[in-house]
């Protein structure tokens, strides 16, 4: 999602100008170090006040990173914005030394947010955007649990009459649970 950027006047009243020695004011998008990259737009002209930065994209590993906000105007302080990059979700690996995620292809599974190893899917189950689907005449105790095992009868586990037998990547009936997934 774009970055908003409203300059403020010293009473706090908004959209600022540039000053009248510094009518053009840009602001410039920058890491502040090397754990992670930013490509896109990075630099911008404030108009009426107003900046945006749109179609920054950032790589780098999961965790909370800084980025700095410099101005053209040396009036103005240098900005620090923390921001949070997530670890991969179910079904994606890490790519690019740990610095972006890539959807597994199909039939392939990836439960490990750090992992850049996706898995065929076992010959028992189908692999789901939300985890492992045991096919019919197998069960399993959670989505992200890897080896469906065989039912002692149809009536007791049949999948597809299932509640979850219709679920999809929107719905909110499976989730791995977080100390699958690497989090406490």
């Amino acid at each position: 999602s774009p970055l908003r950027i409203t300059l403020y006047d010293e009473f706090d009243q908004s959209p600022a100008e540039g000053r009248e020695d510094h009518p053009n004011v840009v602001v410039n998008l920058d890491t502040g170090n090397s754990a992670i990259e930013l490509s896109g737009q990075l630099s911008v002209l404030f108009v009426r006040g107003e900046a945006v930065l749109s179609d920054v994209i950032v790589r780098g590993p999961s965790g909370i990173h800084t980025l700095k906000l410099e101005f053209s105007d040396d009036q103005i302080p240098t900005v620090n914005v923390e921001i949070e990059i997530l670890p991969c979700p179910i079904g994606w690996s890490t790519v690019g030394n740990g610095r972006a995620c890539e959807r597994c292809r199909d039939e392939t599974y990836n439960f490990e947010p750090e992992s850049a190893i996706c898995r065929d899917c076992p010959d028992n189950g189908r692999c789901r955007s939300w985890g492992i689907e045991p096919r019919k005449e197998y069960w399993q105790p959670f989505p992200c649990h890897n080896d469906p095992t065989e039912c002692l009868s149809e009536e007791a586990c049949d999948f597809g009459k299932s509640p979850t037998a219709n679920a999809t990547a929107n719905d909110t009936l499976c989730f791995c649970p977080s100390w699958k997934r690497g989090r406490t």
